[in-house]
């Protein structure tokens, strides 16, 4: 018996001393525009198949923790998939990555990212909290602080203020209303892509978010959410979706996996039992 509870202890032990390194281990990501930090290469991206320089062919995987969707290519007449409009409505990449108890993630895309500039716009981040696959609940990042709308000619040239860039919006408490696709590229009833915030009625959270422009051909958005600022009651999957205002171009990052905040507590509370038990039957 006294060599079972001493077996128990030794995985248990093992158990938190892999948790603890794993953690430790984890490359911190800092939110400051640049990617390096997220371990794949700066031109390529994680997926280094042809599929990732072709228009309307999204490749999606895991890596080092990181749930990614890539698809950094335009096609002829300027396609990117689903829609048109070249490198500026260009998509390229979505990044997610749980750690330390934050949710991180990134964009890039061709989009040029001053609010100065009313043709080309970029959209807000959805954040999508799943049960087992099925979509409960939603939230938005504001990038901008601007609703863009269109005219005549299907060009965004008018702005309207919504709320604050670097925001974290509740869809699903009401804070928010979550507008689609613009663009008249398609039938309005087909462009169905969740773009931007439209309406702000409640009061949003600040996070931290930073808009970068590494190059003339990309930009980089980049945040950080505290999970504590998220319900994840009944959640056990994120991932997020971002698109351009006029719904040109987007894509949604795989599923990542809610950790489950007790983990931890549950190893240590059973080491503190055994521990007692053990303690108690040499006192007898």
């Amino acid at each position: 018996m006294k060599g079972m509870r001493c077996f128990a202890i030794f995985v248990l032990l093992v158990g938190l001393v892999c948790w603890v390194s794993s953690s430790a281990l984890a490359s911190p990501i800092t939110v400051d525009g640049n990617y390096s930090d997220w371990g794949f290469n700066t031109w390529s991206g994680f997926n280094t198949e042809t599929e990732n320089e072709s228009a309307g062919k999204p490749v999606t995987g895991v890596t080092n923790g990181v749930y990614w969707w890539e698809e950094d290519g335009v096609g002829e007449s300027g396609y990117v998939g689903p829609g048109y409009g070249g490198q500026t409505f260009d998509v390229e990449g979505l990044y997610t990555k749980i750690s330390d108890g934050y949710l991180y993630f990134m964009v890039i895309s061709g989009m040029r990212g001053s609010v100065g500039s009313r043709t080309f716009e970029p959209g807000d981040i959805v954040i999508n909290l799943l049960s087992n696959d099925v979509l409960e609940k939603q939230y938005v990042v504001e990038t901008t602080g601007y609703r863009f709308d269109l005219d005549s000619s299907g060009y965004v040239s008018t702005t309207a203020k919504t709320g604050e860039a670097g925001y974290l919006y509740d869809v699903t408490g009401g804070d928010a209303v979550l507008g689609k696709g613009l663009s008249n590229w398609q039938n309005s009833s087909d462009n169905q892509d969740p773009t931007q915030i439209t309406e702000i009625l409640g009061s949003g959270i600040p996070i931290s978010l930073v808009f970068a422009q590494p190059g003339s051909e990309h930009s980089v958005i980049e945040g950080a959410i505290s999970l504590s600022l998220l319900n994840l009651d009944g959640i056990n999957g994120i991932n997020i979706h971002y698109a351009t205002v006029c719904g040109n171009d987007g894509g949604t990052t795989p599923n990542a996996p809610v950790p489950e905040p007790g983990t931890i507590l549950l190893v240590g509370t059973g080491l503190l039992g055994l521990a007692l038990g053990s303690r108690k039957r040499k006192t007898k």
